[in-house]
C-alpha cells in the first residue's frame, strides 16, 4: 500500500515539473535556513560546556556602587583566591588569571606575538579541560613552563617537536611545557599564551599580593560537589567585609561593595559587565534568530500548503475515484501525508547539498569555524527527523483533512475544489507570509539604519585618517621606556604626510584606565569613579577636541604632567561645579601600599566639550584626562595623515619603522577600523538579518509565483471571456493583483506594530541612536508591494496574452 502511495506521489511530482519544484526549492531553501540558524544556536550555546566541572565553576564578579554610579567588573583583586581557599573548605580549588595583555614571545631572534598572555594558576588545567596537542594538564607546575597555542607553535617552530624549546619573554627563560588546540572548544576565556604563575618576579608577587583594592584578575571558584553557589552567597559577603573594605578604608567608605559567583556557562552571554572578556555573545541575538529561523521554516511550509490547496482541483478528482473505488478516509490521509512527507525528504536531500555551499559564506557571516562535520552529531539528526515529520505532518494535514471529508459527487463539482483554493485558509496563510517578509525587511532596514549612524554619526572628534602604531613595551624590570619611545614620535613625523601626532595610552573605543577619585560637590567630598585617559600635551589638539574653558597640557610647563587634570562637560554638570578652573581632583591615597602612597591633589586646568571615547552603547561618563608620565612608557602612537594613497603611505612609514625598530612588529590600524570593532554584534545582526530577509523575499516570491500560477489556471476561462469581450491587458492584470495587494495591505497592520515594538526594544540597547523614519517603513512596504506585484503581474501577463481560443476550450 504505502509502495502505491509513493508511486502515485512520485507520479504527481512529475505530471507538473513547476509545482514540484517550486515545492522541493522552497522547502529546500526554508530547511537549509532553519538548519544553519540551528548550528548557529548550538554552537553559541556550546561556550564553556565542554568542561567536566562546567555545572560547579563559577567566576568571582566585583560590584561597586559609589553614590548614583554603579560598576560591575568581570576581574577581580589578585589577592582574594588564595583568601578564599583558606578561609571556604567548601571550595575545592580556585583559578586566577592575571592578565598581561599583548604577549611578544622570541625564539631564535625572532619575535612571535600573542594577541592574549596570562600568568595563571598550576590548578588552571586542571579545573578547564583544554585539548592538549601536546604535553598536559600538569604543564604549569614548573615555574618556568609556559604553553602556547598550536597555532603559535606552528609559527615559531614550523614541524618540529615544540615540546622542551625555550623562548623567552622580556628577557626571561621560559620552556614548552604544552600546546592547546584553540580552535577545538568554544570558551569564553580568549586563547593564548599561558605562564606559570609560579615564576612571577617575587617583587610583583609581593606588590600584587597586597592589592586588594585593585581589580586584575579573573578568579574563578570550583565549588565543592554537593555545595550550593546561592547558600555560599553570605559567605562572600562576609569575605568582602573582612578583607576587601578595609581597602576602602572602612569605616571611612561611603560606597558598598559586593562580590557574586556567576556561573561558568552565564559567562559569554554577560555583556554588562566593565573590563571584561572580549569573546561575548548576545543571548537576545541567539533568540532573535532561532525565532527568524522558525518564520522562514514557516514560510516555506506556508507555500507548499497553499500550492497544495491551490491544485486541489486536479486532486480532488483524483480523491472522488478513490472513493467509488473503497478507499477509505484514514487511507487517503495516508496518501496525501506520505506524498507530503516524501516531498520533505527530497527537500532534505536538496537542503545537505545547499548546506554544503553555504556554510563557508555564513561561517564569514557570523564568525565562525563550523565544518560539515557538524552534521554527525546525533542531535542535528534528531532535528532534522524533526523538520521531516514537522513539514510532512503539518504541511500535508490541511489538503488531506479537507479533500477527504467530501463525498466523491461533492468532489467531482468543480465549485468544491476550487473552493480548496480559494479559501479563506489560504488568504490567513499567505497574509501571515506577507508579515513576516515585511517584518523581515523592515527590522533589516532598521538595523542598517542604526549601524549606519553609529559608523557616521558626530563622536566629538575628527576621527578620520589617524592611525595608531602599537608601541613596544619594556623588556623586563625598564621603567624608562619612555626615553627609548620618545623619538619615535619624531622620527615618524619627518614624513611630510603626517600633519600631527601623539602618544596615548589608550585611544577612544578601548578600556581605559578607570579610577576611583575623590571631587567636590555641592553635598561634600565624595568618591566618583570616572573612566580616565592618558595623553600626551598633543593628543587633544590630534583628535581636534573641542576646548570650552581653560588649556591643554603644555610642555613648557613641567608640573602639568604630575598635578595637571582635564575634565568634561559631563564631569562638570555631574558635581555641579560653578567654576572648574577652581576645582580640584584627588586620587586617594594607599596607605598598604609598599611604600604608602600619600594622596595627591591635581589641578582642573581645562574642560573640553563631551565626546564618545567609549561606544555608543553607554552615555557619556565624567571624564578625566591626564598628562602621560615621563617615566613610563604608552601602548599607542596616533599619526594624523593627509589625505593621499594609504597604500603608499603606510608602505613608507612601515620603512621607517623597521629602520628605527627592527626587532619589533609593525602593527598599526586605522582608528575608523577600531571603532568599527565596537558594534561587531550589531554588524554580525546586520548581516545575518540580511542574509534571511533575501530568503524570506525569495520564498515570498516562489509563494506568489506558485500561487499567480495556479489563480492563472483556475481562472483561464474566464480570462479568454474577458480577451474576447475586448477588456484591456491591464484591466486582467490589475484584477489578478488586486487579491494579493489586499492581503499585503492587511498584513502590514500586523507586521509594522510588531516592527515598530521590536526596533524599539533594540534601540533603548543603546545610549544614543537615530531617530527611525517612517519613511524606512514605506520603504519596506514598496519593497514588498513591488516584488509582490512583478512576481503577479508576470504570470497574470502571460495568462492574459495567451489565445482566448485555447482558453476557451480550456476543460
Amino acid at each position: 500500500m504505502w509502495k502505491n502511495y509513493l508511486l502515485i506521489a512520485w507520479r504527481t511530482l512529475q505530471r507538473d515539473k513547476l509545482f514540484a519544484a517550486l515545492n522541493i526549492i522552497g522547502l529546500a531553501i526554508g530547511i537549509v535556513a532553519c538548519m544553519l540558524i540551528y548550528i548557529y544556536v548550538q554552537d553559541e550555546l556550546s561556550f564553556d560546556a565542554h568542561h567536566q566541572k562546567a555545572d560547579r565553576i563559577y567566576r568571582v564578579q566585583a560590584h561597586y556602587t559609589f553614590g548614583d554610579t554603579q560598576d560591575d567588573f568581570g576581574i577581580t583583586p589578585f589577592p582574594i583566591m588564595e583568601a578564599l581557599l583558606k578561609e571556604y573548605p567548601d571550595i575545592e580549588s580556585g583559578v586566577s588569571l592575571f592578565q598581561l595583555g599583548q604577549t611578544t614571545l622570541e625564539y631564535e631572534g625572532k619575535p612571535c606575538i600573542a594577541e592574549y598572555g596570562y600568568n595563571a594558576d598550576t590548578s588552571f588545567f586542571r579545573a578547564f579541560d583544554f585539548t592538549f596537542v601536546k604535553g598536559d594538564r600538569t604543564a604549569l607546575d614548573e615555574p618556568d613552563n609556559i604553553v602556547i597555542m598550536q597555532e603559535m607553535a606552528t609559527r615559531m617552530f614550523g614541524a618540529d617537536d615544540p615540546i622542551g624549546k625555550l623562548v623567552t619573554r622580556n628577557g626571561r627563560t621560559l620552556k614548552v611545557a604544552g600546546v592547546i588546540d584553540e580552535k577545538a572548544e568554544n570558551t569564553h576565556i580568549p586563547m593564548g599564551v599561558f605562564m606559570s604563575r609560579l615564576g612571577m618576579p617575587p617583587q610583583a608577587r609581593e606588590q600584587l599580593a597586597q592589592s586588594w583594592g585593585n581589580n586584575s584578575c579573573f578568579n574563578y571558584l570550583v565549588l565543592a560537589p554537593g555545595a550550593d553557589e546561592h547558600a555560599f552567597q553570605s559567605k562572600m559577603d562576609a569575605f568582602v567585609t573582612k578583607y576587601i573594605i578595609p581597602a576602602w578604608g572602612g569605616e571611612q567608605f561611603h560606597g558598598s561593595i559586593r562580590f557574586n559567583l556567576e556561573p561558568l556557562r552565564e559567562v559569554h552571554f554577560n555583556n554588562e559587565l566593565i573590563y571584561d572578556t572580549p569573546k561575548k555573545g548576545n543571548k537576545a541575538y541567539v533568540t532573535l534568530f532561532a525565532i527568524v529561523a522558525v518564520l522562514i521554516l514557516a514560510i516555506a511550509c506556508i507555500n507548499y500548503i497553499n500550492m497544495s490547496t491551490a491544485d486541489a482541483t486536479r486532486r480532488a478528482k483524483e480523491v472522488a475515484l478513490r472513493k467509488v473505488s473503497g478507499a477509505q478516509r484514514g487511507q487517503l490521509v495516508a496518501q496525501f501525508i506520505g506524498g507530503s512527507v516524501m516531498i520533505a525528504l527530497i527537500g532534505i536531500i536538496v537542503a545537505l547539498g545547499l548546506l554544503w555551499l553555504c556554510l563557508p559564506a555564513f561561517n564569514t557571516i557570523t564568525e565562525k569555524e563550523i565544518g560539515m562535520g557538524y552534521l554527525l552529531q546525533g542531535s542535528f539528526f534528531a532535528v532534522v527527523l524533526l523538520i521531516v515529520l514537522l513539514i510532512g505532518v503539518v504541511a500535508g494535514s490541511y489538503p488531506a483533512f479537507f479533500l477527504s471529508r467530501f463525498a466523491p459527487q461533492l468532489l467531482l463539482k468543480e465549485g468544491v475544489a476550487s473552493g480548496a483554493g480559494k479559501g479563506r485558509v489560504r488568504k490567513v496563510l499567505m497574509g501571515a507570509q506577507f508579515a513576516i517578509a515585511l517584518f523581515m525587511v523592515v527590522g533589516t532596514l532598521a538595523v542598517f539604519a542604526q549601524l549606519h549612524w553609529l559608523r557616521t554619526s558626530d563622536m566629538g572628534f575628527r576621527k578620520e585618517q589617524l592611525l595608531s602604531i602599537t608601541m613596544p613595551q619594556p623588556r623586563g624590570e625598564d621603567t624608562l621606556a619612555w626615553d627609548a619611545l620618545r623619538p619615535m614620535k619624531q622620527e615618524l613625523m619627518r614624513e611630510s604626510f603626517v600633519t600631527g601626532a601623539s602618544f596615548t595610552q589608550s585611544l577612544p573605543g578601548q578600556s581605559g584606565g578607570r579610577w576611583v577619585l575623590q571631587v567636590h560637590t555641592p553635598d561634600g567630598r565624595i568618591d566618583k569613579p570616572m573612566p580616565t585617559l592618558n595623553v600626551d600635551p598633543d593628543f587633544p589638539a590630534l583628535l581636534g577636541i573641542e576646548l570650552v574653558a581653560g588649556r591643554y597640557f603644555d610642555n613648557a610647563i613641567p608640573s602639568d604632567a604630575q598635578t595637571a587634570v582635564i575634565v568634561n562637560e559631563s564631569a562638570v554638570k555631574a558635581f555641579g561645579w560653578k567654576d572648574p578652573l577652581a576645582e580640584k581632583i584627588y586620587v586617594p591615597g594607599d596607605a598598604q601600599a609598599s611604600p604608602p602612597q600619600p594622596e595627591q591633589q591635581l589641578t582642573v586646568i581645562g574642560v573640553v566639550k563631551d565626546f564618545h571615547y567609549a561606544s555608543m552603547h553607554t552615555p557619556i561618563e565624567p571624564l578625566c584626562i591626564f598628562q602621560s608620565s615621563q617615566r613610563y612608557g604608552v601602548q599607542n602612537l596616533v599619526l594624523r595623515l593627509a589625505p593621499g594613497d594609504v597604500g603608499a603611505q603606510l608602505a613608507s612609514l612601515q620603512k621607517r619603522w623597521s629602520t628605527l625598530r627592527p626587532n619589533d612588529d609593525w602593527e598599526a590600524t586605522f582608528l575608523t577600523d577600531s571603532i568599527a570593532q565596537l558594534y561587531q554584534a550589531e554588524d554580525k545582526l546586520f548581516r545575518v538579518f540580511t542574509a534571511f530577509a533575501v530568503l524570506t523575499i525569495l520564498l515570498t516570491i516562489m509563494g506568489l509565483y506558485g500561487l499567480a500560477y495556479f489563480t492563472a489556471k483556475q481562472r483561464t476561462r474566464e480570462i479568454g471571456i474577458r480577451r474576447v469581450m475586448g477588456a484591456p491587458l491591464f484591466d486582467i492584470v490589475r484584477r489578478l493583483n488586486r487579491e494579493f495587494v489586499v492581503l499585503l495591505g492587511f498584513a502590514l497592520l500586523v507586521a509594522f506594530p510588531l516592527a515598530f515594538y521590536a526596533i524599539g526594544r533594540w534601540l533603548e540597547t543603546f545610549a544614543y541612536h537615530t531617530d527611525i523614519s517612517p519613511v524606512l517603513y514605506a520603504a519596506a512596504l514598496l519593497i514588498t508591494l513591488f516584488v509582490t506585484v512583478l512576481t503577479v503581474t508576470v504570470q497574470a501577463y502571460r495568462a492574459a496574452v495567451a489565445d482566448p481560443v485555447k482558453a476557451l476550450r480550456y476543460e
